[in-house]
């Protein structure tokens, strides 16, 4: 299985780069 670190450093670095956009997608694609 793959390390939880070097995983949760690449979600924070992809949220930080495309934060904005990609939360909007993602409350749409769960219907909020």
């Amino acid at each position: 299985p793959m390390p939880f670190g070097p995983y949760l450093a690449a979600a924070g670095w992809i949220a930080l780069m495309w934060g904005k956009s990609l939360n909007q997608t993602y409350l749409t694609a769960l219907g909020l």
